[in-house]
């Protein structure tokens, strides 16, 4: 019934129609997903009431996302339990990216603007940050991986807790330094 109204809205607007479906060829058969792409051909007098299409079997790639979902959830779940975060940082472009948890050890919102190495600064104690800059410049550098214990300030300025920043050099196929991966952790639990 989806597919059939897809294609009956896509017939009355002209308009070209992507829709996916699970499909049995036979009724004992292996359920597939299809992808139905289609479009309206055009003649000089207007629609031609003909269509151009293609279905494509999409049960492997659907099997590849579903699978890929599920390690990122597993993945989401592992950060949650052990209260750590992590972060990639690209050196060429700057771009900082981050986990949901990695936001939620920080006090941000996830759906809220992007975390920046700068706002990292900030929500560590000066001392720490000295210790941190010095060991990520070691990474840029020279590939050094590092782990820096930090007094972690709590947003609003409601106290700290300690944390442990780690990092490490991520580098292209010439073994060039192009970026840093690494984690943020809360471990008061252990101290």
């Amino acid at each position: 019934p989806r597919v059939d109204a897809a294609w009956a809205a896509a017939r009355a607007s002209l308009a070209p129609l992507d829709v996916e479906f699970r499909h049995r060829a036979e009724a004992t058969g292996p359920w597939r997903w299809l992808r139905s792409r289609g479009a309206p051909l055009a003649m000089e007098s207007g629609a031609s009431g003909q269509w151009v299409g293609v279905v494509e079997d999409v049960t492997a790639r659907r099997a590849i996302e579903q699978a890929l979902q599920q390690s990122y959830d597993s993945l989401r779940r592992a950060e949650r339990l052990a209260r750590i975060g992590s972060w990639t940082l690209d050196l060429e472009s700057g771009h900082f990216s981050c986990s949901d948890m990695m936001y939620e050890i920080n006090g941000w919102d996830p759906s809220g603007p992007p975390l920046t190495r700068n706002d990292l600064a900030r929500l560590v104690s000066p001392e720490s940050v000295a210790r941190m800059r010095a060991a990520v410049e070691r990474c840029i550098s020279q590939g050094t991986p590092y782990a820096v214990m930090v007094e972690h300030l709590v947003p609003g300025g409601e106290g700290h807790f300690p944390a442990e920043v780690r990092g490490q050099a991520m580098r292209d196929a010439s073994g060039r330094i192009v970026g840093l991966s690494g984690t943020v952790q809360d471990v008061t639990e252990r101290m």
